[in-house]
C-alpha cells in the first residue's frame, strides 16, 4: 500500500514513495478515445439527461450529458458555465488528460456552489459501463482525511478527553519515545504539526497492536533530529494519534469520528467501505492512473467497494485498519461542510463545535519555513503548518512555492492530497471581523502521468491544478453576497 502524502515535485523523497504508474495495468483499462466516445453519445441522449436531472431532484442545470453544474442564480450563471467548460477542457486535454473532476467554491457563510465533469468509473470496470460523476459521488480523499482527524482531535481537547500536550505513552500502553531522545514526550501537538520525529518506514496498515508498538519502538521509525526540532510530513503519526484518540474516547475510530465530527455537521462519509450505505458504495469513484506511452487508464483503488466488514481490533489497539491518514471516503459536499465549519471559526448552524482556543491552535503556525526549525518542503510546496492544516503563505521561489493564484494575494489554510492518481485540495480563509470567509474544494479522481508531472508555472502544484485553482479563486473573487 502506498503512502498518502500531499503533492511533491521532481525527485523528492515523497515522489519516490509513489508506486509506479504502471501498477495494475490490465483488462480494466479504458482508453481516452473510448472515454470521449462515451461522453459524446451520452450528450446525444436528451432523455438520459432529463432522467439524471430528475433523479437529482431537479436541483441541477441540464447541461450536455456528462457535464453538469448545480443551478445558479442569474448573477453567477456565466461564472459557473466558465467553470464547467474549464473542467471539461482539463479532462480531455490531449497532452495531460484526467478522468473526472468535482469542485466546490464558497463565499460568505452560506453560499456554496458546485460543479463536476467526467467519470467515476470507466468502461470495463463496471457492469453498467462508464458511469459519470454526480453531486453525491464519494472519493477516497487521501490526505484530506487528516483535516477531519485534526478537527476531531481538537473537539476531544475542548471536551478535556484528550489534551494536546499530554504524553501519549499511557494511551498506547507503551513508552512512546524517540530512541535517541527519551526525555521528550510525544504529544498530539507534535503529531498534528508533523514535528514528532517519526518517519514513514513501516508499511501501513499494521496487522495488530503489537506490530504497531514494535514499529514505534524501532529506531528506523524515527529521524535523526529530536522531536520538535524538524518538520517532516509523515503518515504514521495519524495512526498513532487515532489510536490514542480511540483509547481516550473509549470507542472505535469510525464511531468516534461519527460522534465527534460527522454527525454534528451531517457529514455522510466514512472510512471503511463496509460502513457506507449500499447506495453510497454504488456511487464510489474508482481512482485511476495512466502511464506515459499508454492509452489506457489503470484502476488503482476502490474499483471494488466491499460490504464485508473487516475484523476490527479493540479500541486503542491499532487504528491503522481505518487508514486515518488517507482512507476517508467522502463527497465534495461533505468536504464543503468541513471547510465551512473551519471558515466559520468552528460554528455550525448556531452551535459552537470548536472553541476559540481550539480554532486558534488549529490555525496558528507551529512551523514556518525559514524559522529556526528546518523542514522538508515537498518540492517547495510546504511553507507553514498549523495543527493538521497547511498554512499557504503565498510564497514562490522561481516556479516552486505555495502560491495559489498567479497574481498572488491569496493566503489560506487547508490541505492537499495525492495518492493512487487522486489529486485534491481544500483551502479556506476564515471569517475575521469584517473579512468575508471563503473556501474551495477540488477532487481529481484520475491523473495521467503527464498531468501529474507537468510543472506549474508559478508554484509547486502541477499545471492542471494551477489552472483549476486560478479559476476557482477568480470565481470566488467575482462573487458577492446578495
Amino acid at each position: 500500500m502506498c503512502a498518502e502524502f500531499p503533492h511533491a515535485r521532481g525527485g523528492s523523497s515523497l515522489d519516490r514513495r509513489l508506486p509506479p504508474f504502471t501498477r495494475r495495468q490490465g483488462s480494466g483499462a479504458c482508453s481516452l478515445k473510448r472515454l470521449a466516445i462515451i461522453a459524446t453519445s451520452t450528450a446525444l441522449d436528451p432523455h438520459a439527461t432529463r432522467r439524471r436531472s430528475l433523479l437529482l431532484g431537479g436541483a441541477l442545470a441540464v447541461l450536455p450529458g456528462w457535464v453538469r453544474a448545480q443551478a445558479a442564480a442569474p448573477s453567477e450563471t456565466e461564472a459557473r458555465a466558465a467553470m464547467v467548460e474549464l473542467l471539461r477542457a482539463l479532462i480531455v486535454d490531449a497532452e495531460r488528460p484526467l478522468t473526472g473532476i468535482s469542485v466546490a467554491w464558497m463565499r460568505g457563510e452560506s453560499r456554496v456552489s458546485r460543479a463536476w465533469a467526467g467519470w467515476r468509473t470507466l468502461g470495463l470496470e463496471h457492469p453498467q459501463g462508464s458511469l459519470p460523476l454526480d453531486a453525491n459521488t464519494l472519493f477516497r480523499v487521501a490526505s484530506l482525511s487528516k483535516v477531519a482527524l485534526a478537527v476531531a482531535a481538537m473537539r476531544l481537547h475542548d471536551a478535556r478527553v484528550l489534551d494536546l500536550d499530554e504524553d501519549l505513552s499511557p494511551r498506547l500502553r507503551m513508552t512512546l519515545r524517540h530512541p535517541q531522545f527519551p526525555g521528550v514526550a510525544i504529544t498530539p501537538r507534535l503529531l498534528l504539526s508533523h514535528r514528532s520525529g517519526l518517519v514513514d518506514k513501516a508499511p501501513l496498515p499494521f496487522p495488530d497492536g503489537d506490530a504497531l508498538r514494535r514499529a514505534l519502538s524501532t529506531p528506523t521509525s524515527w529521524g535523526a533530529e529530536a522531536p520538535g526540532r524538524v518538520f517532516r510530513y509523515c503518515n504514521i503519526g495519524a495512526t498513532v494519534l487515532a489510536t490514542a484518540m480511540e483509547a481516550a474516547a473509549r470507542m472505535p475510530f469510525e464511531a468516534l469520528m461519527q460522534r465527534w465530527l460527522f454527525d454534528p455537521i451531517a457529514f455522510s462519509g466514512r472510512y471503511l467501505t463496509s460502513s457506507l450505505r449500499p447506495e453510497q458504495r454504488d456511487n464510489l469513484s474508482t481512482l485511476y492512473r495512466r502511464s506515459h506511452g499508454s492509452k489506457s487508464w489503470s484502476p488503482q483503488f476502490d474499483q471494488v467497494a466491499t460490504s464485508a466488514a473487516p475484523a476490527l481490533p479493540a479500541a486503542g489497539e491499532n487504528a491503522s485498519v481505518y487508514a486515518p491518514h488517507g482512507g476517508l471516503r467522502a463527497t465534495v459536499p461533505d468536504l464543503s461542510r468541513l471547510t465551512r465549519l473551519l471558515m466559520q471559526q468552528g460554528r455550525w448552524e448556531g452551535r459552537k463545535l470548536l472553541s476559540a482556543e481550539g480554532m486558534e491552535e488549529l490555525l496558528k503556525p507551529h512551523w514556518l519555513l525559514g524559522s529556526e526549525v528546518p523542514g522538508e518542503t515537498a518540492g517547495g510546496l510546504f511553507r507553514g503548518w498549523g495543527l493538521g492544516l497547511q498554512v499557504f503563505r503565498d510564497q514562490v521561489d522561481g516556479r516552486a512555492g505555495d502560491r495559489l493564484h498567479p497574481a498572488g494575494g491569496w493566503t489560506a489554510h487547508g490541505h492537499v492530497a495525492n495518492a493512487y492518481g487522486l489529486h485534491a485540495g481544500m483551502m479556506f480563509s476564515p471569517v475575521e471581523g469584517a473579512h468575508a470567509p471563503w473556501g474551495l474544494v477540488y477532487v481529481i479522481n484520475g491523473t495521467s502521468q503527464a498531468a501529474a508531472e507537468s510543472p506549474g508555472q508559478h508554484s509547486s502544484f502541477n499545471r492542471s491544478e494551477e489552472r483549476l485553482l486560478e479559476r476557482l479563486l477568480d470565481t470566488i473573487a467575482s462573487t458577492r453576497e446578495n
